[in-house]
């Protein structure tokens, strides 16, 4: 009986060979989606290879940026002891900076020439230019706000019917935090365009005004006593400005007077505070000296040239 020996299994050489040569064709295609040649500005051509790579230096740059301005902030603030609304003014501008040098050190490492931006800006500005107008107001605006910086990071203010602390202060918009703790993102070019009202703008000294109306006849030398004693006992009021009473009207049903007095707020409830304190000294002092504090009254005259006829009318049955 013949020995037969099977020969091993092979495979043929087109399968063998397949795997390297799928590899090798797509590697070739995204070589050539990597170089392939969309637009020639200043000798220079544009592909897809060099926009990845800016973007990429881009994005990283701006993380860079980002840390690396926060660190450095913090240094100065350990160093100089600056304001916090300063601080965060450095920050910005030192992010910006580093943004436009990011920007510039992308574009030289994909080695694409500043001229194809301004080609590419230029259409895009065709499509967007409108919508963006907005956007745009309001970043110059913001910028207007850190050099002038007629708003602070602290201030109290008061825009467009939202009051509050500013509490930031971006390229696009400012957030004031009101007393209730609701922040409010306000746009900046809103601070500049509508009146706005900064509390404390040169320094923390803010007015506190305190109506009272007392009865008619009331002794209001006693009174002017009474409400300066109430604002020199309370320890929030400074000295300087002075604490003074201004006699503001005759009123429908008082005579009216208003206490006013200074105090150092760094926040809204402050000043309700130091107001709502006044009054209630204000109440208990004037009960101790006998001085009403006057309600809404009418008194009625009537003016008749005869007397005025009375009729007694029997009531009718089933009234009890």
């Amino acid at each position: 009986m013949a020995d037969v020996t099977a020969a091993p299994e092979t495979l043929p050489s087109s399968v063998e060979a397949g795997e390297p040569d799928l590899l090798a064709e797509i590697w070739s295609t995204m070589s050539w989606l990597w170089d392939y040649q969309l637009i020639e500005v200043s000798g220079a051509w544009l592909t897809p290879g060099k926009i990845v790579i800016a973007i990429g230096a881009i994005i990283l740059g701006l993380l860079v940026a980002s840390i690396l301005s926060r660190h450095l902030v913090h240094m100065i603030l350990r160093r100089l002891q600056i304001t916090e609304g300063a601080a965060q003014v450095i920050q910005q501008i030192l992010f910006y900076i580093m943004i436009t040098v990011v920007f510039l050190i992308g574009v030289q490492i994909a080695g694409l020439p500043l001229t194809a931006f301004t080609v590419i800006g230029g259409a895009l500005a065709l499509g967007v230019g409108f919508g963006s107008q907005n956007l745009v107001n309001n970043f110059m605006s913001g910028l207007v706000l850190l050099v002038e910086r007629p708003v602070r990071i602290g201030d109290l203010v008061e825009v467009d019917g939202a009051g509050g602390r500013v509490i930031h202060i971006g390229a696009r918009s400012t957030t004031i935090s009101n007393y209730s703790g609701v922040a409010h993102m306000i746009p900046n070019s809103t601070l500049l365009e509508n009146r706005l009202t900064n509390w404390s703008l040169k320094d923390d000294l803010v007015l506190v005004t305190v109506t009272v109306g007392v009865a008619y006849g009331s002794d209001i030398q006693r009174l002017e006593m009474v409400l300066l004693g109430c604002a020199n006992s309370n320890d929030e009021v400074v000295t300087q400005p002075v604490p003074e009473v201004l006699f503001q009207e005759f009123g429908d049903n008082a005579l009216v007077f208003d206490l006013l007095v200074w105090i150092h707020a760094r926040t809204g409830i402050q000043r309700q505070r130091a107001a709502s304190a006044l009054r209630f000294g204000i109440d208990a002092a004037c009960r101790e000296h006998g001085i009403t504090i006057a309600f809404p009254q009418r008194d009625v005259h009537l003016d008749v040239t005869s007397a005025i006829p009375v009729r007694m009318v029997p009531p009718a049955q089933g009234d009890s």
